[in-house]
């Protein structure tokens, strides 16, 4: 695994992006990145590496976030490709989780 945040949960978009230049260095088509990271900002540096990678083959899975709002506002969940897939969280009821982002584009997915 690539940490990009410490013990607090607590990271920079520059150890995100660092983490990105190496999956770059070491991944191949098919192989797949769990981005579970959470952001209150908009980063158009990130989405291009995010989409630059996918388009070479590398999936990526992307949590939605859990601040109840649209995840179009947010890196990386706003990133949008075919080999980019964002997730919702689901309650235990399956339906979508109150404190969940929302947003069609970017989410693609519901999961518990």
């Amino acid at each position: 695994p690539i940490r990009v945040m410490d013990k607090y949960g607590r990271g920079s978009i520059s150890s995100v992006l660092a983490a990105l230049i190496y999956v770059g260095k070491v991944a191949n088509a098919g192989d797949v990145v769990n981005v579970s990271i959470g952001g209150a900002v908009a980063d158009r540096s990130m989405d291009i590496a995010i989409e630059g990678l996918a388009d070479r083959g590398i999936v990526f899975v992307i949590a939605a976030g859990n601040a109840g709002v649209n995840a179009q506002q947010y890196t990386p969940a706003r990133a949008q490709h075919e080999n980019v897939h964002t997730v919702v969280a689901m309650d235990r009821m399956d339906c979508m989780a109150s404190f969940s982002n929302y947003g069609a584009p970017p989410v693609d997915y519901a999961a518990p």
